[in-house]
């Protein structure tokens, strides 16, 4: 792995976008942001955790059943890795807001689709156009304040939207499952889960269409002088779909472990979703202090990938509620430093083409937590403790690599100042 600059070395050689006070992000539009994130992923997750049940009430179960599910999801995951840096690099020369509202107005009307699909054909296409708006949500939510933001502002920032897009991804599946009870509309039976997400997703755009700001103009890549646009970026995505390739693991032994070996009530289970979200929410309150932003970007990248490896290795060895919230924590707690770190990183370096880099990193991380879901429930089948052994030696040789950038980048200051 490359040597990976840190923010307080790149400033000094990019010409950053000067944001004066009145072109600063409102709060009523942060907050906006932030709750049409939580909206988005929360809902996308439990209809996510739907589509099986919906998929086997149209087919009756069988091997075509489980066959269409696969396809089904390798279709939403596929148009969400194609279509994030797409949306985000068009975003980069026409604005954000329009990009935004589109992609959330589309997954508003995958949302309402779900509740009358009557043939399986029907329900590709749902998720198809679900894949399609919310793969540009979280890069274009992240870009949108990258541009309103001074350095300093923007870590804190994107703490909030990255805790609110993961604490719904893992709230979402428990949430789905409290209203899984079943209403009748229009002459359809649906589940009352479905009809809450459409109705919070349309909220969600009506939010975001009359409490946002037209975009503020961005400089465009030449205008820069950045030298080191495009240096280290590559390293951070896969730091990025390393990360997210850990997390898939640990949402899907959440999940499979708690109904299983642990034999979980749905009480206990929300206590473990409401507690990975109040440790990442903790985490991210940090950034907002201006000493442990910079202390962060310094110091703790390695360790929050270190941690979030031994969370992940000491996963298997979980025989009661007290040891899994000791494990929650950890992958929890790493998870939450180090995602708004590598997603600050790829802002400072990405510049005037922001939209089109988070864009990517989004993908990849969509692709890694999928694969890392997908390899635990592969792995598992063949010896449970693997997928967890697996994902934490990733995150461990991560923070090695990182260890050894950071010490060859230490060396080369050094280096520097003696000449």
């Amino acid at each position: 792995m490359e040597n990976l600059p840190m923010v307080s070395e790149i400033s000094p050689r990019v010409t950053a976008p000067q944001i004066s006070p009145r072109s600063d992000i409102a709060v009523a539009e942060l907050v906006t942001l932030c709750v049409t994130m939580l909206v988005v992923s929360t809902t996308a997750a439990a209809t996510m955790s739907a589509v099986p049940f919906l998929l086997q009430s149209l087919e009756s179960g069988g091997a075509r059943a489980t066959r269409d599910l696969g396809l089904i999801s390798s279709l939403y995951w596929g148009a969400m890795f194609v279509i994030a840096p797409i949306t985000g690099r068009l975003s980069d020369s026409r604005g954000r807001r329009n990009y935004l509202l589109m992609s959330v107005a589309i997954y508003a009307v995958s949302t309402w689709s779900l509740l009358f699909v009557s043939t399986p054909w029907q329900l590709y296409f749902s998720r198809l156009l679900a894949g399609i708006g919310v793969g540009g949500v979280l890069p274009l939510m992240l870009a949108k304040v990258a541009d309103a933001s001074t350095d300093e502002q923007r870590i804190s920032r994107f703490a909030i939207l990255t805790t609110a897009a993961m604490a719904g991804g893992l709230a979402g599946p428990y949430l789905g499952g409290l209203l899984d009870t079943s209403v009748v509309l229009t002459g359809f039976q649906v589940s009352k889960s479905l009809v809450a997400a459409a109705i919070l997703s349309t909220t969600a755009m009506a939010l975001l269409l009359f409490l946002t700001a037209r975009d503020i103009p961005t400089p465009s890549p030449a205008d820069t002088g950045s030298s080191l646009t495009g240096q280290g970026v590559s390293s951070f995505f896969l730091l990025s779909m390393v990360l997210m390739y850990g997390v898939g693991i640990f949402e899907f032994g959440l999940s499979s472990q708690a109904l299983g070996t642990l034999q979980l009530k749905p009480d206990q289970l929300g206590l473990m979703y409401t507690a990975c979200a109040l440790i990442m929410l903790l985490m991210q309150a940090l950034f907002f202090a201006s000493n442990f932003r910079r202390f962060a970007d310094r110091y703790l990248l390695v360790p929050s990938f270190a941690v979030a490896a031994i969370g992940l290795l000491l996963f298997p060895t979980v025989t009661g509620l007290n040891q899994l919230l000791g494990v929650l924590a950890l992958v929890s707690g790493g998870a939450g430093v180090a995602a708004p770190l590598i997603s600050w990183r790829i802002a400072s370096l990405a510049q005037g083409r922001r939209g089109g880099q988070l864009g990517l990193q989004s993908a990849l991380s969509n692709l890694g937590q999928a694969t890392g879901a997908f390899t635990g429930a592969m792995l598992s089948g063949w010896l449970f403790q693997s997928p967890y052994w697996l994902g934490g030696l990733l995150l461990g040789s991560a923070a090695g690599l990182l260890l050894i950038s950071v010490a060859c980048s230490s060396q080369r200051i050094g280096e520097r100042s003696r000449f």
